[in-house]
Formats: structure tokens, C-alpha cells, sequence
């Protein structure tokens, strides 16, 4: 079963909340929706992006890519739309301990070693993370307190 998540999406709930969070259907954030904007806020300062939208993919532990963002490090390292992201810095995504570890290590600036596989090869990646776009930041900050935090239903 593949779920959406954005790369943003799990380096937030890898550092702030936990990584169980991410495979949890139904998950419903604990925190109160201050706490979560301040680590947010907190968490993704200095936070590096890669410039690619993912699919979590169960049967292969892996993060397929759904969408390159044009002008990022991901689209000047030549990523495609269905490969997969199998491990960052030699530690599988099915690791979520390890990930837990290396996600609380990158930084803008920082360059970085993707496994990516594309059919049944793999293939290195190096590339330098850039600081998180304020608007896609805001744009899944958004997205996360509509899903986790917000209890009011639209009435006409």
C-alpha cells in the first residue's frame, strides 16, 4: 500500500513526533497545535530539501518519487518520477531508527548520499540540500494542522 508524504513531511514527524507516526493509518497528531508550529518553526530552520514529493511504498520499504520540484537539487541530480529512494547516507528507510539518527543531521548546506533505485539497479546520488522553501513550508505546516489539529466543520 503506498500512502502520500512529502520529504518534509517525514523529516517533521521523524524529529518531532515519531516515526511510528508515519506507517499509522489514521494517525492523529498528540501535540496541541502551538507545540506543533513551534517545533515546526524550530525543527525546519535549518532543516536541507531535496525538492521531491514520495509515496511511501510498504512492500519495498522505499520512498518512490511522485514529483521532482523544478530548480532543486533533486532536478539538477537528474531524479525521475518513479524511482525510489532506498537510503540516505547508507541507512535504509526501512531503518527508522537509523533515519530517526541521520534526519536530525541534515542541514541546508550539508551534502548528502541518496541510494536511488530505478528497476533493480541502484545508483548513488550526491547532491547538496538547499534551505526549505517558505512557501512549500507553510503549504504542509498547513496541511498537517488541517488533517491533525483542526475539529470545526464548514457550515453554509
Amino acid at each position: 500500500m503506498k500512502r502520500h508524504i512529502s520529504i518534509f513531511v517525514l523529516a517533521l514527524l521523524c524529529a518531532v513526533l515519531a516515526v511510528p507516526a508515519i506507517a499509522g493509518e489514521g494517525h492523529k497528531c498528540t501535540a496541541d497545535t502551538q507545540t506543533c508550529i513551534n517545533a515546526y518553526a524550530e525543527k525546519m530552520a535549518n532543516k536541507g530539501f531535496l525538492g521531491v514529493e514520495l509515496n511511501w511504498d510498504e512492500k519495498t520499504e522505499a520512498l518512490v518519487i511522485k514529483k521532482v520540484i523544478d530548480e532543486t537539487p533533486a532536478a539538477k541530480a537528474g531524479l525521475k518520477v518513479g524511482e525510489t529512494l532506498v537510503a540516505l547516507n547508507g541507512v535504509k528507510y526501512g531503518d527508522k531508527e537509523g533515519m530517526k539518527s541521520v534526519y536530525k543531521k541534515i542541514k541546508a548546506g550539508n551534502t548528502v548520499t541518496y541510494t536511488v533505485g530505478h528497476g533493480k539497479h541502484n545508483r548513488d546520488v550526491k547532491v547538496t540540500l538547499i534551505a526549505y522553501p517558505q512557501d512549500l513550508a507553510a503549504k504542509y505546516l498547513g496541511m498537517h494542522i488541517m488533517e491533525h489539529h483542526l475539529n470545526a466543520v464548514a457550515v453554509n
